[in-house]
């Protein structure tokens, strides 16, 4: 293992340990307020949200709301082991058990193809961590980082504020996101 992969080993254990420890329920609520207050959202036409698992911050909660707001709004589904697209999903009920135990939407909905975004998409981005430049720490499949590499729009990385680290250690491949949203504040990336 490179030095970086067993860094980020031992930041995942200590990051699952941390959020194991904290209301995240309350605490999703609290980030789903502030992603309602960021400008970006109300901008947004497309939301690109995720289904939680475990002790991630729960953003489905967003859903009925957007929907309401006329906002096109989809969730992503792991087509393989590398790649995933994201589908319209209007009713949480159109999520299902799918890939890692991960609720995904119905395949036969309609595919949100990122060649068809704009910049007036927002995509939500969930992490175990994220540092103040906007880079994560996922479970170290690199689904998002491969779908990030050319997407237009924005992005915001959505975690709690106890995970909000000084310095995730990066590879090449590693994209960073926008903004971050936690239970008390919206903040833009820091610029490496």
């Amino acid at each position: 293992m490179t030095g970086i992969t067993e860094e980020k080993k031992t930041l995942r254990a200590r990051y699952k340990d941390i959020r194991a420890g904290l209301d995240t329920k309350k605490l999703s609520l609290k980030i789903c307020e502030n992603a309602l207050s960021f400008e970006a959202l109300s901008n947004a036409r497309t939301v690109l949200l995720y289904a939680s698992k475990g002790s991630e911050a729960d953003i489905t909660s967003l859903l009925p709301v957007l929907t309401k707001m006329g906002k096109t709004v989809g969730f992503p589904r792991c087509i393989d082991s590398e790649n995933m697209v994201f589908h319209k999903v209007s009713d949480i009920s159109d999520l299902t058990e799918g890939y890692f135990g991960l609720r995904e939407p119905d395949p036969a909905l309609p595919i949100i193809r990122k060649e068809d975004t704009r910049k007036d998409t927002l995509c939500l981005v969930p992490a175990l961590a994220f540092d103040r430049r906007g880079y994560r720490l996922g479970y170290g499949k690199g689904y998002y980082d491969r779908f990030l590499r050319d997407f237009p729009g924005k992005t915001a990385g959505i975690t709690f504020e106890k995970c909000l680290a000084d310095n995730i250690p990066t590879d090449v491949h590693d994209m960073k996101t926008d903004y971050i949203i936690t239970e008390s504040q919206v903040t833009k990336a820091i610029e490496d």
